[in-house]
C-alpha cells in the first residue's frame, strides 16, 4: 500500500534517515540537527518557511523522499532547503516503479505550481543517473550548473592519506601540529564559551558578522547532538584558528572555518582541516566532504571571488576525487 508521510507528522525524520543513510555521502547536511541549523537565517531575516517535505512509502518502506521549504522573502518564493539546494533521495530497490513516481511526481507539480518559484535543486548523480526530480525539472525550462565535490575515500589507511597530500603540505601540517597543537572539541568537551570564542574569530577575520548568534547557538546544537566537532588552534593560548564539521553514520563535512589573517604567513588551517580528516576516519566515516573544487576556466564565468577560487584550490591540497553533481535552478512559472 502506497502512502505519503509529511514533514511534521512524528516519523517523519526517523524515515527520512532509513533513505538518507542509505547514500554513500552529500546527505550530511540534509540531517534533522543540520536543517535546524540552515533554518536559522531565514528566521533572522523574518522569511515566511512552509516545509514541503514528504516521502512516498510502500508499506513501512520509505521509497522516495523530497526535502524542500517554501521560503517566501520581498525578493519572491524561493524552493529549496532554508539555504542549501532542496534534495531527493530514492530507494532504488523500489523507486522505479510507475506508481511510486507518478505519485512523487503528483506532489511535485503540486508543489512547484503553487507559485512562481525560484527554485535550486542539488543532484548527486547517484549511479550515474539524473533522479526523478532532475527530469522533471530540466524538461520544464531549468538549467544545469555542474559542481565538483571533492570526496575522501577514509576506507583507506591513514598512510595512504597522507600519499595523496600537496607535497608541499605535509611539512606545514607537521608545523600546525607542533606549534598550534590542534585539539578536537565534541559533545562532551566543546563548551559555549568555546564557541562563542570561534564566532568572535570569524567576525574578526570577516570584518562583519556574517550569522547571528542563534545561527552559532544552531551550530552549537548540533555538535552537542552528537553529529559535529569543533578543531581548535592556540599559540600562547590564542586562538590562531578552527574549523566546524558536521558528521553522521557515513560522512563528515567541512562546514565553516576562520583564522587570523594578521597570521597569514603562517600555515594555520592545515593541521586543522587534517586533523579532521583523521577524527571523522577515526569515529567510523566512510567519507570526508572537503567542499568544491574551482576549475579556473570556470570560475571566471560564475561569481565567484578570488578568495572563494582560493580556498577552493586549498582544500583541493588534501586529496580525494572529484563526483561530479548538478546543480538545477528553474526560475518563473511551472506550466
Amino acid at each position: 500500500m502506497v502512502k505519503i508521510i509529511r514533514h511534521g507528522e512524528p516519523l517523519f525524520y526517523s524515515l527520512w534517515d532509513e533513505l538518507r543513510l542509505k547514500m554513500r555521502y552529500g546527505c550530511t547536511s540534509y540531517s534533522e540537527v543540520a536543517l535546524q541549523y540552515y533554518a536559522q537565517r531565514p528566521k533572522d531575516k523574518k522569511q515566511t518557511m512552509l516545509n514541503k517535505s514528504f516521502i512516498i512509502m510502500e508499506d513501512s518502506t520509505p521509497v522516495i523522499g523530497f526535502c524542500g521549504v517554501d521560503v517566501t522573502s520581498r525578493e519572491g518564493r524561493r524552493l529549496l532547503a532554508f539555504e542549501v539546494p532542496c534534495f531527493t533521495i530514492e530507494n532504488h530497490g523500489y523507486a522505479k516503479h510507475p506508481s511510486h513516481k507518478k505519485i512523487f511526481l503528483a506532489e511535485i507539480e503540486q508543489i512547484l505550481l503553487d507559485s512562481d518559484y525560484n527554485v535550486w535543486y542539488r543532484d548527486l548523480l547517484v549511479g550515474g543517473q539524473l533522479s526523478i526530480m532532475s527530469k522533471y525539472l530540466l524538461s520544464h525550462g531549468a538549467t544545469a550548473e555542474v559542481i565538483s565535490p571533492i570526496i575522501i575515500d577514509l576506507a583507506r589507511d591513514e598512510s595512504e592519506l597522507k600519499k595523496d597530500l600537496r607535497k608541499s603540505y605535509k611539512s606545514l601540517i607537521n608545523w600546525g601540529a607542533r606549534e598550534m597543537n590542534p585539539i578536537i572539541l565534541n559533545n562532551t568537551t566543546l563548551s559555549w564559551e568555546n564557541m562563542l570564542e570561534f564566532r568572535e574569530l570569524h567576525i574578526r577575520e570577516s570584518g562583519r558578522e556574517t550569522r547571528s548568534v542563534e545561527s552559532w547557538r544552531r551550530q552549537y546544537d548540533v555538535v552537542k547532538a552528537g553529529k559535529g566537532f569543533v578543531v581548535v588552534g592556540r599559540i600562547d593560548n590564542k586562538l590562531m584558528s578552527a574549523g566546524l564539521f558536521f558528521y553522521d553514520e557515513n560522512s563528515c563535512y567541512y562546514q565553516v572555518s576562520a583564522s587570523r589573517r594578521d597570521e597569514f604567513d603562517k600555515p594555520l588551517f592545515h593541521a586543522i582541516l587534517w586533523t579532521a580528516i583523521i577524527q571523522s576516519k577515526e569515529i567510523g566515516c566512510d567519507w570526508f566532504e572537503v567542499g568544491e573544487h574551482y576549475y579556473e576556466n570556470i570560475y571566471k564565468l560564475v561569481s565567484l571571488s578570488q578568495k572563494d577560487f582560493n580556498i577552493g584550490k586549498f582544500k583541493a591540497g588534501f586529496g580525494g576525487e572529484i563526483y561530479p553533481a548538478l546543480d538545477i535552478k528553474h526560475k518563473g512559472t511551472f506550466i
